[in-house]
């Protein structure tokens, strides 16, 4: 089908922003300018998070390396997990390849990331109490997983395969940071309550 000059399949993504600034969506759903105000916000909150997490002078690297380092752990264990041992699907409208074995190994490896970083902070001086570190690293792992069944949902509601084309073959540059953009505001929030 030929609509706006877009005739190749893989061309459908870049239609998803366009659509969005033009006008009313024909997906499932109403207007997608709505989607499009919804995304600055998402991803802006993320960007303020991120800075936010960035700009204690004292822990403001290792906060922003914790976060990115839980998330990629989380991405990693899910992906390894689901793969070696499979099992029944987590959500199979939404994701289908994602198993309920790779939310568990998921979660494990946040936690793992989490215990890891506790170590290596109590070698370098700045002990940080274990289970604090776990339980952030876990919610960090589980906020992660949220993150990518979100963004699974947003392009199937657009029918696409991919965010964008940034990143050939990977789903595009909002699929490698999905799970950031989702855990980076709780971890700001989580920075200024727990200090």
């Amino acid at each position: 089908e030929r609509r706006g000059g877009l005739n190749r399949p893989h061309d459908k993504r870049g239609a998803v922003l366009v659509s969005a600034i033009s006008g009313p969506s024909t997906t499932r759903g109403g207007p997608a300018g709505n989607w499009l105000g919804f995304g600055v916000l998402y991803i802006g909150l993320a960007a303020v998070a991120l800075i936010h997490l960035r700009g204690d002078a004292s822990a403001g690297r290792l906060n922003v390396l914790f976060l990115f380092f839980t998330v990629w752990a989380s991405d990693i264990g899910a992906y390894a997990a689901g793969r070696l041992l499979g099992g029944p699907k987590l959500a199979p409208s939404v994701s289908p390849n994602k198993t309920w074995s790779g939310a568990a190994g998921g979660l494990l490896a946040a936690a793992a990331a989490g215990a890891a970083a506790a170590y290596v902070m109590a070698a370098a001086g700045t002990p940080a109490p274990t289970g604090r570190v776990l339980l952030v690293a876990g919610g960090i792992g589980v906020l992660a997983q949220a993150g990518d069944f979100f963004e699974s949902w947003i392009k199937r509601r657009f029918d696409v395969k991919d965010s964008s084309s940034l990143i050939p073959g990977h789903g595009g540059l909002l699929d490698r940071l999905d799970g950031v953009l989702a855990a980076a505001p709780a971890a700001a929030v989580l920075g200024v309550l727990l200090g």
